[in-house]
């Protein structure tokens, strides 16, 4: 088994359209519900009350609230479902790993503490997911829709694609799952050295299994200083660089053909490694015109990311005498490309009664169709580029929580509600709903808080296009029903974090 270099041209055509290169911009726009657990229970509205790390990273104005120096870090286990749909059989899958969610800390100097800076690492959004799918693939089954006929193997579809054409053809026009399955004897050559068939024999419809397996996290690393102005105005300016590690790796089977195949599996197996570092300037301000009121504003410019990324695919294919014919791995150049993510707008309020109740609430406003892609070589993504903006929308999340104080103890609720960046949220990823919920203790220097919170949301991901075309279609690469190649994921996280903070 050999490794093969393409350039990013064969990348580009071998993502299989732009539902890849939709996913991994959004990944770079991915925002979740993290960070310590004061912010956490309280739904994420902090941005005019302050005094909490992981408000620092949306209002820099936040660290002028703190009243003495403090550090503190914040730790947690999140538990996912799956709950997916595919090929008509519905599955459910579990998986729990522990996260990083906030340190933070924070340095008052000046005459009379006018003066702070603050350091914190806030985690945005957290990748890791893992789950299997099974399903028939019915041959020839017909849409009652359309009235089109669907149903074909991978290899047929493959078959299609690349009839009569030579490996070196393939390799030049970026068909690198067809090239790698010539590796591995799945598709045969004639005597001119262009693909002629198969080296099996379809039945009535064949199994398929899907695994999709990601980890990866995007933490922000932020800077900020405050400014006490007055008594009624707290300002702030920050410095936040995001960094995104992502991986993933989908590996697709499918099996059950008539017994007379000489081949009776295959894998088909993708994997994309995401590098990305950012940067991203913010202001904000806290303005309080009574003491029971306080009215807050920030803004986010665009983030200019340097992304990093790999692409690798091969076909293995496994034989009825127990022969594994390993396929070519085709590995892409390191594609390396500027993304500029759109700014982001907050404002917010809090009611702060009597010390002992706080409630507060905020709307943050951003748009992804500002994204704007370039790459560092030279190369046009202007194609890539206005076909997501002519899919997303521009997107608004709302925030509320309500802190009640009894002595030194805490008690927190919370809420979340972020609409999808999609306009067609079916395809792609549906709005978001969180709820929280957490206590916590505090005394004169010293804090813990436990927080729970449940997100839902639903996402679907395209399997393969073959699970949606036809022979007649296959060569062209068109899907004619979408739905047979999805696999919907109505995904449920749940996340009880840990944190403690010290005064000095």
């Amino acid at each position: 088994m050999k490794k093969i270099q393409l350039s990013l041209l064969a990348c580009m055509l071998g993502l299989g359209g732009y539902a890849q290169t939709i996913e991994d911009i959004e990944i770079l726009n991915a925002r979740n519900l993290h960070g310590t657990g004061r912010y956490v229970a309280m739904g994420g509205a902090f941005l005019a009350l302050g005094n909490d790390f992981s408000a620092m990273h949306q209002n820099p104005a936040a660290s002028s609230v703190f009243r003495k120096n403090a550090m503190g870090f914040t730790f947690g286990f999140q538990g996912q479902t799956n709950q997916t749909q595919f090929l008509n059989n519905n599955q459910e899958y579990w998986d729990l790993h522990a996260t990083f969610e906030n340190f933070g800390l924070v340095a008052k100097f000046g005459p009379k503490d006018k003066y702070t800076f603050g350091f914190t690492i806030d985690k945005l959004a957290d990748f890791n997911s893992d789950f299997t799918v099974l399903g028939d693939n019915v041959y020839q089954s017909t849409n009652p829709f359309t009235g089109q006929e669907s149903g074909i193997t991978l290899g047929e579809y493959w078959n299609q694609r690349s009839f009569g054409y030579t490996i070196g053809t393939l390799e030049y026009d970026g068909l690198m799952e067809e090239a790698s399955a010539i590796s591995s004897t799945l598709l045969l050559l004639d005597s001119v050295g262009g693909v002629a068939t198969y080296d099996y024999y379809v039945d009535d419809a064949s199994q398929v299994a899907y695994r999709f397996h990601e980890v990866g996290a995007t933490n922000e690393y932020n800077f900020n200083f405050g400014i006490k102005s007055n008594k009624k105005l707290d300002i702030g300016f920050g410095l936040g660089i995001p960094h995104t590690e992502y991986q993933s790796r989908s590996t697709l089977t499918e099996n059950g053909f008539a017994d007379s195949s000489y081949i009776v599996a295959y894998d088909l197996q993708r994997d994309n490694y995401i590098s990305s570092v950012g940067v991203n300037l913010k202001a904000g301000l806290i303005y309080r015109p009574y003491q029971f009121l306080r009215l807050a504003a920030s803004i986010q410019t665009r983030t200019m990311n340097f992304v990093q990324q790999t692409y690798t695919t091969y076909v293995d294919a496994y034989s009825w005498d127990r022969v594994d014919y390993r396929g070519d791995v085709y590995e892409f150049d390191a594609i390396e490309y500027h993304a500029h993510t759109p700014a982001i707008y907050r404002a917010g309020l809090a009611f702060v009664l009597s010390k002992h109740v706080a409630l507060s609430g905020e709307v943050e406003h951003t748009n992804p169709k500002k994204v704007n892609l370039s790459a560092k070589d030279g190369d046009n993504y202007e194609g890539e580029q206005d076909y997501y903006n002519s899919v997303t929308q521009s997107s608004t999340t709302v925030k509320s929580g309500a802190e009640f104080k009894v002595g030194n103890w805490y008690g927190r609720l919370g809420y979340q509600f972020r609409n999808s960046n999609f306009k067609n949220a079916d395809l792609f990823y549906s709005d978001q709903s969180t709820y929280a919920f957490g206590i916590g203790y505090k005394n004169q220097d010293f804090g813990i808080d436990v927080t729970y919170s449940q997100s839902s949301y639903t996402q679907n991901q395209v399997v393969h296009p073959y699970l949606g075309s036809n022979t007649a279609n296959a060569f062209n690469g068109d899907v004619i029903d979408i739905e047979r190649a999805l696999v919907q994921n109505d995904i449920r996280k749940g996340n009880l974090i840990l944190g403690v903070q010290v005064s000095f």
